[in-house]
């Protein structure tokens, strides 16, 4: 199912590779980091940290329950 994130300060290659390892649900933060697995790396060593928005969040706690 495709998701459209609605986070400020992300561009879509980086959110293209998020993982569920990239999300600390207790912190509510998403974090954006390069993925060597994958070949990707953020645009000039940007890694940060962003709180995850509300709609999001709720999504990411019901989406692993179910499968």
């Amino acid at each position: 199912m495709p998701i459209k994130l609605q986070i400020k300060s992300i561009a879509e290659r980086e959110a293209v590779y998020l993982a569920w390892t990239s999300g600390d649900l207790d912190r509510r933060i998403l974090r954006v980091r390069s993925n060597p697995d994958y070949g990707f790396k953020v645009k000039d060593k940007e890694q940060r940290d962003l709180p995850i928005p509300d709609d999001l969040l709720g999504f990411c706690i019901v989406i692993p329950n179910e499968y």
